[in-house]
């Protein structure tokens, strides 16, 4: 299992070497231009990173919102098209995954052709999977009734086998709270292949870093929950995905979970 951290943390995006206090294992980077991907390539090499991307990396100038299922045509197009140019790009780059929000998480959320527009999407991401050899994994979103809980992302998947989930379980949290971010491990098991981690509470204030055990802050989602998914669902990476401008990362914290996630290794050999 590797630790890794998200671009997220980076107050400047193009200092990539204010990653290296975290002595990542894996970066993943999330909506960089089509220019920055050699200077991505030649740091991940020099430091012996694994890379992954999120969509849309690289990011197109005109782009609208990321909205895989619809309702507008338009928009579920352009994230099939920026699905592709991503998965494209991370087989360029040897990328240990691909990370793509699922479904829009943006209101209305009409019933109407909301399985049509998933089962384009999805398709495609088990097409793309298929013929770069890059998992593709879906991020479990919040407030769209058609899926959101862990019961209705196994539905999708079960469809799907190619695919698997990236947990973020501050998304997780704010749908129904630590229970819901057990949910999610208990439910889907091995098919959640990569975590997001950091804290918030249930009205989603932020990415804020997620504690360590003795920094004198509780976490919303505790560190027994923390821990049960690492254990239960063995994901080939756990990435901290806080919002910049948090200073440096609590050593602590880094050392709790270097720990699992050296003991603990993923169920799949691929990986």
């Amino acid at each position: 299992m590797m630790l890794g951290v998200s671009t997220s943390v980076l107050q400047v995006k193009s200092d990539l070497e204010a990653l290296l206090e975290y002595k990542p294992d894996l970066v993943e980077f999330y909506t960089y231009p089509v220019e920055a991907l050699p200077r991505i390539l030649k740091f991940c090499a020099e430091h012996d990173i694994r890379p992954a991307l999120h969509t849309p990396t690289p990011h197109p100038q005109l782009m609208p919102r990321y909205c895989p299922t619809g309702p507008d045509p338009q928009e579920a197009a352009a994230a099939i098209a920026a699905l592709e140019s991503t998965v494209r790009c991370a087989a360029d780059l040897g990328a240990q995954h691909v990370v793509a929000h699922f479904p829009t998480p943006y209101p209305p959320f009409p019933v109407e052709e909301f399985e049509d527009f998933a089962a384009a999407f999805l398709a495609e991401a088990t097409r793309l999977t298929q013929l770069f050899q890059v998992p593709v994994l879906i991020e479990n979103m919040t407030n769209n009734p058609h899926c959101a809980s862990a019961e209705q992302y196994l539905r999708f998947l079960d469809q799907w086998p190619d695919l698997d989930l990236c947990l973020d379980i501050g998304h997780a949290h704010q749908l129904g709270g630590p229970e819901a971010v057990q949910s999610f491990a208990d439910v889907l098991g091995p098919r959640i292949r990569s975590v997001h981690l950091y804290d918030n509470d249930r009205a989603g204030s932020g990415h804020r870093p997620y504690p360590a055990r003795d920094s004198g802050t509780h976490p919303q989602v505790p560190y027994d929950v923390v821990a049960h998914v690492l254990r239960t669902c063995r994901p080939a990476a756990v990435v901290l995905e806080h919002d910049a401008g948090h200073g440096h990362p609590d050593r602590r914290l880094l050392e709790w979970l270097r720990e699992p996630t050296e003991r603990l290794s993923p169920r799949r050999d691929e990986q």
